[in-house]
């Protein structure tokens, strides 16, 4: 019988570990995990619900702002396409003076799609700040009415914000924060 073939790479042996290698790798007694074990207030709980919500909110905002503000660089291209066509470079050859070129068209367009989008963009970022600092209720609950128009996400984050920011405990944050 041949020792040392392929069945016997294969098989290793369990590693013992001594007294110092098993402390390390023991869990946590189970008190020192949990963080207290004294009851939550209604309020405390609330609170603590308020706060992640609105961290979740203020995440959804700079999600939607960098979003925003890389969709506002593709009508760009338009744009480009529209200059082109004014400089006769592409799709038009240079004709008379008075004749119809459809590259303001392009350049109109473009320039209004990448700055409404822009302006959104800079929008959400904005509300993003006010809402990590606890300031500017209205605006935010205005911004969004407006994020509501981009379905499906701007929807559900608009949607979301007005119920976050309607309660009366977010309202009392948003309050002292003024103070």
């Amino acid at each position: 019988m041949v020792t040392g073939g392929p069945a016997s790479v294969w098989r290793r042996r369990p590693r013992r570990r001594g007294a110092a290698q098993n402390a390390r790798f023991s869990p946590p007694p189970l008190a020192a995990a949990l963080p207290s074990t004294q009851p939550v207030t209604t309020e405390e709980r609330q609170q603590l619900l308020d706060e992640e919500h609105l961290r979740l909110l203020r995440l959804g905002y700079l999600i939607g702002a960098g979003a925003n503000g890389l969709f506002a660089l593709f009508p760009l291209i338009h744009v480009t396409i529209g200059l082109l066509m004014l400089t006769g470079h592409a799709f038009f050859p240079k004709g008379p003076a008075d004749s119809f070129n459809p590259g303001w068209f392009f350049v109109v367009i473009g320039l209004t799609f990448s700055t409404a989008l822009a302006t959104i963009a800079v929008l959400k970022y904005l509300v993003a700040c006010a809402i990590r600092d606890r300031r500017s209720r209205t605006f935010c609950l205005i911004i969004a009415a407006i994020t509501c128009l981009g379905v499906p996400y701007g929807t559900a984050l608009g949607v979301l914000t007005l119920i976050v920011l309607s309660r009366p405990s977010v309202s009392a944050m948003f309050e002292a924060a003024k103070t």
